[in-house]
């Protein structure tokens, strides 16, 4: 190459280009360049084909990572004489079959694949083999478009230099990348053959202009082997990038990366639906260790996921020529096949798998399902009756073979498959749907409705299924079944008359059965038509269950026996909606319940033993729930599992439904050991008691009657409620109900059976949700751009009539107001078109009677799919969340969106979830106390779009603060822990009783409880109490100091209720917080007898605080047996304690002898007393 020639031509490319041979290219490479993702650019393709034109005989033009083809194309276009190397390493991780046959299609396209000698290797095997041919071939053009890391740059000059022409050119892409530019300069410094022609970031440098060659940023080189540069022609020490330069030097101290755990990140991103940060984490493992075939496998699994179908192929093809016998890595190629309609290669993929693996059922399903399609009906019977040798108790094989009968028009059999299959899967609606289709082809129209009936009840559709139990009934007789079912339906649809009747048609078969008689006024609409009906139902309600419980309490003073088969059927999951303290009749229902469970199960009700832990054992939790992660009752609970401390905590999980996705996955990656038990409750219960859980917890009570019958039994030695069902179970075995402090008012206690457990902020640690990008706007949903769009989200049975007026006096004061509802049932996300109508109905009132039409104001969606969903909320202006019953999971997405949100503090825990989030990130602005702030905060929003720009960027910044909480779950693994020891302790020391019978000498006629006694100190109690009189009971929540009972100021159940004459307390509330002093001195009122007296003595903040204000804040106040003390140790606790650990040291709250004596006031004590000693505060009250 005349390299003079080519640099003096360069200035004139851009001006001459257009008169290029290029300009008048075949349409089909113009259409091929529009249509690559190449980012070549025309005059990139002229540079290339003038370099190529300007070869001496014997040059050649070489590209390494030639992709598509593209600069190939243009580099040889119109050059018949010139020959190419095309060099792509088809054993690089990120390496795409697809692309090379791409490449092979373009170049026979324009008929270059004859000029190209295609070599698949690598870039130092291609040179080595070069080198090793003894080839005569120059390089007279040279194209580096290879990896872009440093050390492939450099090896990608240097390998090349030595077989360059005298004169000739080398193109480098991707040269405003830190480490191509410095493995450039480094090659420059070292060979002075090589002279720098253009650099996309110094513009001095430049012969082509920046417009020329910008897209891809090449870097272009001369090489003239007869004219080396002059050594000062080239500085280079101004070609240094301290930071490429840095990189390379940590990379010497750099520790090795750690597979294994990289492994287990991507596995768990993997799970979580993540899928570009897992691939990221796999591709870096394959970087080292190519020869992974796990890890080959799992990236085809992913790209199977993604739907990615060619790169699944080409990662499972490497997977099993690593591992050929892996079974699995062909079914998944199978499926891969499958979905790109490669049918007959699907077959062969799935019969590779069988013939590795003949009871891998799977594969038996998917091959037989393609020979159903293939018309192979007698084949694939037979797959489905092997599968079924293999796995009798799994349902899709019953219904496959049920289907392949079904295709040879074999109905009765077909009928017997499918029901059994039903068995295997109880009220599943595809299986209740194919039962039907099997009858209706035999004939039997009567059972062919029955079952299409049950089919859409199960399906969430109550409306079809009203209409064919309607045929059903009118062909036979319905079952007691049969007409509660169409009640269920009839209640779903808000037509109670219907439901009611239903019911008594149902009771009217079995006359006999006390409960099934009163189950009609246990019917709760799902959305009231007024206030008044609220309280009508109700008050049936409360009525049906106490006529219950006299049934019960008649035949137990009679010695009868009483049937309790239909208690099951009662249900509370509407009671829930009623704006009232439901406590009691949640009891009264539990105890019903519990007694029904008591007949069928007697000994599962027996108190069980805590196991003990031994040295380096853990505690055994376990999570129960109908449908793990499937519903928003269950999913918030993997927060919880991602968050324990694994060295402690051995985590057991039961799925008890029968439907699982993406989440139920993580449920059981995030399980020690997770147990799938549907629909069985015997065999649930034995699994439980012999798994010999420490803690059970129960993540929803109330909304599958099911898992209420299992929590009425004693599975394990404490068992709790939580946040999925947001009300008091009222069933006696459950122990606790754990909730969050941010979210209970101050007497919550009174709304719970259960003791109370108040964890930090929400209780609950709630991933992150992920946003996507909107994919719609408002007027793809019909709503006007320049409305104030109020978005309300929630299901129907959350409105109450109460709150109708709100909307309508918003709108009032806002007219360019829409409220958004997305109108959802309380069983799936479809909308019941009765429900929606009288939902409709009731806001028409309210905006009447402000002189209003709704329809002007009110927009009503169906529920939505996720893109949409968000996109609803990214283009909203406010959230209005409910009151009474809050929003959970639509808040937290609202929150995601930075969507300004309307709450307000209801009195229940059910209605201040929202606030409870808003208080955890400090944004308690838009927090209503009551309707009419409500509506001001609501306005205000609309009407002032900076305010509510504040408010959305408030939310942006502290998301942080509420997403991912680990202090709740450290606060729920303090309570376990605590309440394993102190059922360790009890069975270790027994009662209180028999402890002081032994150890105490009988002359002492009163006991004092001595909380939070520490050591055993003879003059640790005042004067008055060391008496013969008074025999101490010693209460610490440390084993260490070896008290008589084990227990905290919140927790002392170990204490039985009115068991002692005194409660005395020495500094010990300052260490609660605030919420929790109520707690303490409600127990400290709860073990006292009628006419004790609790003594309490603590630092007299006042006192403190007088010293303060004189500026004495750190010097010395008193002497004590820790030390010297000064008003911040009195004020924040002891500081040299905190700093050595123990930060139980820390105060949290403080008194005054007002304060204190109005908090003993509130809790029932009475005849106060109290009075100040120096910086000490004594108070005094009895019961």
């Amino acid at each position: 190459m005349d390299i003079q020639q080519f640099v003096a031509h360069l200035s004139l490319l851009e001006q001459n280009w257009q008169n290029s041979p290029l300009n008048s290219l075949e349409p089909q490479f113009h259409r091929l360049l529009e249509q690559t993702a190449s980012l070549t650019s025309a005059p990139m393709l002229r540079l290339l084909n003038d370099a190529t034109s300007a070869l001496a005989p014997g040059e050649v033009y070489c590209e390494v990572g030639c992709q598509q083809g593209i600069n190939l194309i243009g580099a040889l276009l119109h050059q018949p004489q010139c020959m190419a190397y095309a060099v792509e390493d088809v054993t690089r991780p990120n390496f795409r079959q697809a692309s090379i046959d791409c490449l092979f299609e373009n170049l026979t396209a324009f008929g270059l694949e004859e000029q190209v000698l295609f070599c698949g290797q690598s870039c130092e095997e291609f040179f080595a083999e070069l080198r090793e041919l003894g080839s005569d071939d120059r390089i007279g053009v040279y194209v580096y478009c290879g990896e872009t890391d440093y050390r492939s740059q450099m090896l990608g000059l240097m390998l090349a230099q030595s077989f360059l022409a005298d004169q000739s050119v080398v193109l480098i892409s991707q040269g405003a990348l830190n480490t191509v530019r410095q493995a450039t300069w480094d090659f420059l410094a070292a060979y002075p053959q090589a002279r720098l022609l253009h650099d996309p970031l110094n513009e001095t440098q430049n012969q082509l202009t920046e417009d020329d060659l910008h897209q891809q940023d090449w870097l272009l080189l001369s090489w003239d082997a007869s004219q080396p540069r002059a050594q000062d022609e080239f500085d280079w020490q101004h070609y240094r990038d301290r930071v490429v330069i840095d990189a390379l030097c940590q990379l010497l101290v750099q520790q090795p990366i750690d597979h294994e755990t990289l492994r287990k990140e991507a596995v768990q991103l993997h799970l979580e639906g993540q899928l570009t940060e897992a691939e990221q984490r796999y591709r870096t493992i394959l970087e080292c260790d190519q020869q992974n075939a796990e890890i080959w496998f799992n990236l085809g699994m992913l790209y199977h996921l993604a739907e990615n179908n060619a790169a699944a192929l080409e990662a499972l093809q490497q997977s099993l020529t690593l591992q050929p016998k892996n079974a699995l890595a062909y079914h998944i190629s199978g499926l891969v096949l499958e979905r790109m309609d490669r049918l007959s290669e699907a077959v062969a993929a799935y019969q590779q798998a069988i013939a590795l693996d003949a009871a891998y059922i799977d594969t038996l399903y998917r091959l037989g399902n393609l020979l159903v399609q293939n018309g192979a009906f007698s084949q694939a019977e037979a797959l489905f009756r092997q599968a079924i040798a293999v796995a009798p108790n799994e349902f899709t094989g019953h219904l496959s073979l049920g289907d392949a009968l079904m295709a040879q028009q074999k109905p009765e059999s077909a009928t017997v498959a499918y029901r059994q299959a039903l068995m295997l899967k109880q009220r599943d609606p595809d299986i209740l749907q194919k039962i039907g289709e099997a009858y209706a082809a035999a004939g039997d129209s009567a059972n062919a409705h029955n079952y299409f009936a049950h089919a859409f009840n199960r399906a969430g559709n109550p409306e079809a299924a009203i209409e064919a139990f309607q045929s059903s009934l009118a062909l036979a007789a319905g079952t007691v079944h049969d007409y509660l079912t169409l009640g269920d339906c009839y209640q779903l649809c808000g037509q109670l008359v219907a439901a009611i009747d239903c019911i008594y048609a149902a009771a009217n078969l079995e006359p006999d059965d006390p409960f099934l008689q009163v189950l009609p006024q246990l019917v709760l609409p799902p959305l009231y038509r007024s206030v008044e009906e609220m309280s009508t139902y109700y008050q049936r309600f409360k009525t049906g269950l106490t006529i219950a419980k006299q049934h019960v309490e008649w035949a137990e003073a009679r010695q009868e026996t009483i049937s309790f088969k239909s208690i099951p059927i009662l249900g509370t999951f509407y009671l829930a909606y009623q704006a009232v303290n439901v406590r009691d009749l949640q009891a009264l229902y539990g105890q019903l319940l519990q007694r029904a469970m008591r007949a069928s199960h007697p000994n599962w009700l027996t108190p069980l033993a805590m196991p003990p832990i031994p040295e380096g054992g853990k505690i055994r939790i376990g999570y129960l729930a109908d449908s793990m992660g499937t519903n928003s009752m269950s999913h918030w609970a993997l927060g919880w599992l991602q968050h324990h401390d694994r060295s402690r905590f051995e985590i057991y999980c039961y799925n008890t439904g029968s439907t699982s996705n993406r989440r139920t996955e993580q449920f059981k990656a995030l399980s020690d050991v997770y147990r799938y038990i549907p629909n069985d409750l015997q065999a649930l219960g034995q699994q439980l008691l012999a798994d010999n859980l420490h803690i059970l917890v129960f993540l929803a009570i109330g909304t599958h009657k099911p898992t209420a019958m299992t929590a009425c039994l004693r599975l394990a030695p404490v068992q709790c409620s939580t946040w999925g069902h947001p009300v008091t179970s009222g069933i006696p075995t459950i122990d606790y109900y754990l909730s969050g402090a941010l979210i209970e008012p101050d007497n919550a206690q009174e709304h719970y059976t259960e003791r109370l457990i108040r964890l930090p902020n929400l209780g609950i640690s709630y991933p992150q949700p992920i946003i996507p990008a909107p994919t719609k706007t408002r007027a793809d949903f019909g709503i006007d751009a320049q409305a104030v769009l109020y978005m309300s989200c929630q299901m129907l049975i959350k409105y109450l009539p109460q709150h109708d007026g709100l909307f309508a006096a918003i709108a009032q004061r806002v007219p360019q107001a829409k409220f958004v509802f997305i109108i959802r049932s309380t069983v799936t996300h479809r909308s019941s078109r009765s429900l929606e109508h009288q939902f409709r109905q009731r806001l028409q009132q309210a905006f009447v009677a402000v002189g209003l039409d709704s329809d002007d104001y009110c927009v009503f969606l169906p529920g939505q799919n996720w893109e949409d969903y968000t996109s609803l909320l990214l283009d909203a202006d406010v959230f209005l969340d409910t009151p009474d019953f809050s929003g959970g999971h639509t808040t937290f997405d609202a929150i995601a969106c930075n969507l300004p949100i309307v709450s307000h503090a209801g009195e229940f825990m059910r209605g201040r979830q929202s606030c409870g989030m808003l208080t955890m990130m400090g944004i308690t602005e838009t927090i209503a106390q009551n309707e009419a702030e409500y509506v001001e905060i609501a306005v205000r929003l609309g009407l002032k779009p900076e305010w509510r720009q504040a408010i959305a960027q408030q939310m942006s910044e502290r998301q942080h603060r509420l997403f991912n909480d680990t202090d709740c779950v450290r606060g729920l693994e303090q309570f376990y822990q605590q309440v394993v020891a102190t059922k360790l302790a009890q069975q270790h020391v027994g009662s209180a009783a028999a402890m002081i019978s032994e150890t105490q000498t009988v002359t002492a006629t009163k006991l004092v409880l001595h909380v939070g006694c520490e050591h055993y100190n003879p003059a640790a109690l005042p004067e008055p109490l060391r008496t013969p009189d008074w025999r101490e009971v010693r209460l610490d929540i440390d084993p260490s100091v070896k008290p008589d009972l084990i227990g905290s100021m919140t927790d002392m159940s170990a204490v039985l209720n009115e068991s002692v004459d005194a409660v005395y307390s020495s500094h010990n509330l300052k260490h609660l917080y605030a919420h929790e002093v109520p707690i303490a001195l409600a127990e400290f009122y709860r073990v006292l007898k009628p006419g004790g007296f609790v003594l309490i003595t603590l630092p007299d903040i006042q006192a403190v605080a007088q010293h303060v204000a004189q500026g004495n804040l750190e010097e010395p106040l008193y002497g004590s047996s820790v030390g010297p003390s000064s008003a911040i140790d009195i004020l924040y606790g002891w500081r040299t304690a905190i700093a050595n650990g123990n930060h139980s040291m820390a105060h949290r709250t403080a008194f005054t002898a007002k304060t204190l004596c109005q908090k003993l006031e509130q809790t029932g004590f009475h005849q106060l007393e109290s009075y100040t000693d120096r910086l000490n505060l004594w108070a005094k009250g009895y019961k």
